[in-house]
């Protein structure tokens, strides 16, 4: 719910700091990974408040927000603040 808003941003960053030759797939990728939990979460939750557990869906959804944090932190930190375009900044954090 609340990385909605920054969802733009999430896919210009990662289209960003990937070849021009993959930049596509990079953008179906982050479009999928988007896409597949936002259809089919709401059928698990449907399973799980039928089943009269009305609280599981939100401790689930916390923990996957938690790691979504944790593996996005991690597989960008090296990323310096004016990477954009393809074309790194002085920053020595940058990757290529």
């Amino acid at each position: 719910m609340f990385n909605r808003r920054t969802t733009g941003a999430r896919s210009a960053l990662s289209v960003s700091i990937v070849r021009s030759q993959r930049r596509g797939f990079a953008a179906s990728m982050a479009n999928v990974s988007m896409q597949v939990p936002r259809s089919v979460s709401p059928m698990l939750t449907g399973f799980l408040f039928a089943a009269g557990d009305l609280a599981l869906p939100f401790f689930i959804g916390a923990a996957f927000q938690g790691a979504y944090l944790a593996f996005y932190y991690r597989s960008f930190w090296q990323v310096g603040p004016g990477f954009a375009g393809g074309k790194a900044s002085s920053s020595p954090r940058n990757v290529a």
